[in-house]
């Protein structure tokens, strides 16, 4: 009589062998370079080919290229790494202790290298200099104040990363829509001032293709401290307790 052991069952019971903690974290970077790869190429080339438009409808088409590039780049990616595509988002999130610091070391790395590949092929592909590079745009605003201004709009927008997407909520498959309409909206108020940074892996890369370092920092800088104010604003609201205060507000009826 065969044993037990040899029945296929027990092949299929054991389940697909698993990833490695190090590998997965791997292929999540690999995600992450790809979308932030996608995202950045398709904001960009929007760039480019609004140029012939002037005034406000061109600061529309750019930044709704920015949106709809970054919802389609986390519909493809939240999967696999979950479309974090950002620099001052991993930041927040190593800061909450919801990302190693290796896994947030791999992340940042390949959304650097994502973004510059999208803007070193968008300079090859487009005729003319490569618009986008994040500078004080509007001489009205000083260093600090822009600083400021990034890392508010930045705050915003880690705050619907963490409050929409990291917890898990009836609204969560909505999560990607909602922060693409917040990066629309940041874009709105900010290509006029500074171009809108947002994302130090996109203020580095644009840099970096068209040699435009004037007040750089002012890009890292900003978007990693509203990053790390908006984890401290969902911290403070974790410690709080705060899905106890309306317990029945996702229920079905």
């Amino acid at each position: 009589m065969a044993s037990s052991s040899t029945l296929p069952t027990d092949t299929v019971s054991t389940g697909p062998k698993q990833h490695s903690v190090l590998v997965k974290e791997l292929i999540q970077a690999g995600g992450e370079l790809f979308g932030t790869f996608l995202f950045i190429f398709l904001a960009f080339a929007t760039i480019q080919a609004s140029l012939p438009v002037q005034g406000p409808l061109f600061n529309l088409f750019v930044a709704l290229g920015f949106g709809v590039g970054l919802l389609l780049a986390i519909a493809l990616t939240y999967r696999i790494s979950g479309g974090v595509l950002n620099p001052a988002i991993t930041i927040a999130l190593a800061a909450l202790r919801l990302f190693s610091l290796r896994k947030s070391a791999l992340y940042i790395v390949a959304q650097l290298l994502g973004a510059m590949a999208a803007t070193g092929l968008t300079s090859l592909l487009f005729p003319g200099p490569t618009k986008g590079a994040n500078v004080i745009v509007n001489p009205a605003f000083t260093a600090v104040q822009v600083v400021f201004l990034e890392a508010i709009a930045t705050c915003v927008l880690v705050a619907s990363v963490l409050f929409l997407a990291v917890e898990k909520s009836r609204v969560t498959f909505l999560a990607p829509v909602f922060i693409a309409l917040t990066v629309f909206l940041d874009h709105i108020i900010l290509i006029p001032i500074d171009n809108a940074s947002l994302n130090p892996a996109r203020s580095f890369a644009a840099s970096l293709t068209t040699n435009t370092w004037d007040s750089h920092w002012i890009f890292w800088v900003g978007p990693i401290l509203g990053g790390l104010i908006a984890a401290a604003i969902y911290k403070i609201f974790k410690v709080a307790r705060y899905e106890q205060l309306n317990p029945n507000q996702d229920a079905s009826e």
